[in-house]
């Protein structure tokens, strides 16, 4: 009987870490948190990012999945936090392309226009003032 139990003990442990590593990984992939490294200058609206390393996320204020949150590599530093409108990923685009760019007059950093997290069916398109 204590052969059992112990089993059953140690089956219920392998269960809770099972479901604790799901439960953790799901929590980190609802932000769709995405490091993306840039080679030289880009622009989100109000604000322009130099060449580095930037962490792209939801910032899931109230269960809105539509504002979007830019910080440095160690995201301590906010460059960015804004609204953007969800859109669909076009065919001819790569399920691993992050960003869309935009146009720019030369010597100003291209927009990004759209961000799509890796693997996704969709992307935020960011709102830029007309």
């Amino acid at each position: 009987m204590t052969h059992r139990g112990s089993w059953l003990a140690a089956f219920g442990v392998v269960l809770g870490l099972a479901a604790g590593a799901a439960s953790l990984h799901a929590g980190t992939n609802a932000t769709e948190l995405t490091y993306l490294t840039f080679s030289g200058p880009v622009g989100l609206p109000g604000v322009t990012l130099q060449a580095g390393t930037y962490a792209f996320e939801l910032a899931d204020l109230n269960g809105s999945a539509n504002v979007v949150v830019v910080r440095n590599r160690a995201r301590t530093q906010l460059y960015y936090m804004g609204m953007t409108q969800r859109v669909e990923r076009p065919d001819r685009i790569s399920v691993h392309s992050t960003v869309a760019l935009g146009e720019a007059a030369r010597g100003e950093a291209r927009p990004i226009t759209v961000w799509y997290p890796p693997d996704t069916a969709s992307g935020h398109q960011f709102i830029y003032p007309r």
